[in-house]
């Protein structure tokens, strides 16, 4: 597929709450696995995908994320985002509208594991729908609060009826168009999710890939 998105969003500002004590010491995207650092194979698999600029938004221990970047080979330029106060995946959207706004762009949280994740599913369902994103989506594991119609678009992020048939759970990474912004919450923080639900509301879609 050509024009490939060339910028993403890599969101790394998390406490890592639910890995303590691990994340006391370490952020959680530069916890390993199997020896490399989970934010490293973020970077590798969107690299491997055609992106070509990103930005890491940061909080937690941000000196540790920065000097891995700066000693890690890449051909990636990457620029930093430092959010004071957590902004949410939405809210950290804001301060790089500049840098985002000029085309589809990736959001991936830096702490998944996607070995196998192909990015053309993805893309294909953004161009083909014209909806506002393409969401990853697992049928079979995790909470499963999504639901989605026989097309594929999503219907609800917060299903009443977790795990139940016909539920998915909703990976953390997502191909976006800049439309997002028109979305966003007026509040300073605030999740992606209620960017996704305020466009459903008004009739433009998210739709899910598996």
């Amino acid at each position: 597929m050509s024009n490939l998105p060339a910028k993403a969003l890599v969101l790394a500002a998390g406490l890592g709450e639910r890995l303590r004590p691990l994340t006391l010491q370490s952020p959680k995207p530069l916890l390993p696995l199997w020896g490399v650092p989970l934010l490293g194979r973020i970077l590798d698999m969107l690299e491997a995908w055609g992106v070509r600029e990103v930005a890491i938004n940061l909080h937690w221990r941000p000196e540790m994320i920065r000097q891995y970047l700066a000693g890690r080979e890449s051909d990636l330029l990457v620029r930093f985002s430092h959010e004071p106060e957590i902004l949410g995946t939405g809210g950290a959207l804001r301060p790089l509208r500049s840098f985002l706004e000029d085309g589809p762009f990736w959001v991936v949280n830096s702490d998944i594991v996607a070995a196998a994740l192909d990015s053309a599913p993805l893309l294909s369902a953004l161009k083909a729908g014209n909806g506002l994103a393409a969401a990853w989506l697992e049928p079979k594991k995790g909470p499963r609060t999504v639901e989605a119609d026989r097309k594929g678009r999503v219907t609800c992020f917060r299903s009443p009826t977790p795990g139940v048939p016909g539920t998915f759970t909703f990976c953390g990474a997502q191909v976006v168009s800049p439309r997002v912004f028109d979305f966003l919450p007026e509040n300073k923080v605030c999740s992606i999710i209620e960017a996704y639900e305020r466009a459903m509301e008004q009739g433009v879609f998210v739709d899910g890939v598996t």
